[in-house]
């Protein structure tokens, strides 16, 4: 059924050798079906160029495209550095992920400062004001740690980085991405 048949993929997927380490295809890799079986269970065999890969069949037809022209494959711009992008999206993950921290040592601080358990009538306010800085660092951390694994794992770059050349921060790397598109 899928034998001889030739996709392009258009996400990384995931893919294994004959020693069985994982490799992750990248964006408009060229895919040949070569068998319906593989040295492993469920999966197909795939050549790449000249070597020989295992993958789960329902990957290669989700994630690649059969009717393809060469011309298409899309490349990435020279002025993208990914070096530049994943130090940019690590520190902006480093910074709320210590922003996240101190907002929990904040909280705890506060509710350390009610013995009894029952606040005094300001300190609900303080309570409130701490957990909700708390709630919004750990969002903050979120996206952070979702762009930077979806740059590692899936090659997504942020639309914030990919329409101009990233530049350098010297202050609060965590600004320039507080606008998201997804």
């Amino acid at each position: 059924m899928l034998t001889g048949r030739r996709f392009m993929l258009r996400v990384p997927t995931v893919a294994v050798d004959a020693q069985r380490v994982a490799l992750i295809m990248p964006v408009g890799a060229i895919l040949t079906v070569t068998s319906e079986t593989s040295f492993e269970k469920r999966m197909i065999e795939v050549s790449w160029g000249d070597r020989k890969l295992a993958m789960f069949g329902s990957d290669l037809i989700e994630r690649g495209e059969e009717n393809f022209e060469t011309e298409t494959v899309p490349q990435m711009p020279d002025s993208v550095d990914r070096h530049e992008i994943r130090q940019l999206l690590e520190d902006a993950f480093d910074a709320a992920q210590q922003r996240r921290i101190e907002a929990s040592k904040r909280f705890a601080e506060i509710m350390d400062d009610v013995p009894s358990g029952i606040p005094h009538p300001d300190g609900t306010d303080r309570i409130h004001q701490a957990s909700r800085e708390y709630k919004d660092s750990r969002e903050a951390a979120s996206k952070a740690m979702k762009r930077l694994s979806d740059f590692l794992i899936r090659g997504i770059i942020p639309d914030d980085l990919y329409r101009q050349p990233p530049a350098k921060e010297t202050a609060e790397p965590e600004k320039k991405f507080s606008q998201r598109s997804n």
